[in-house]
């Protein structure tokens, strides 16, 4: 789950994250960011980036809860080209 903001300043750790999990070979990877309040292009290309190892690692990638300020960027950025997104789904 990313929180907050997914900018250059989080990028490190988030590679940090990704790395652990994809060395397991899950059969799934979702980036849930619910709780994001911002993300900026460098925040879309790691995602992007993900996406690509994960297609080559046979993994299943989708970013969800997509909602607010943060599907905003994602669809000025047609980021639905370069990754699957789910948007948030209210129970």
């Amino acid at each position: 789950m990313l929180i907050g903001e997914f900018d250059v300043s989080g990028i490190d750790e988030y590679w940090r994250v990704v790395d652990q999990i994809c060395d397991r070979v899950p059969a799934s990877l979702d980036v849930d960011v619910e709780r994001l309040t911002f993300c900026d292009s460098s925040g879309v290309g790691a995602l992007a980036q993900t996406a690509s190892r994960c297609t080559e690692a046979h993994i299943d990638f989708r970013v969800v809860g997509v909602q607010g300020g943060v599907a905003t960027t994602f669809d000025v950025m047609q980021a639905a080209d370069l990754f699957r997104i789910e948007p948030l789904r209210r129970h």
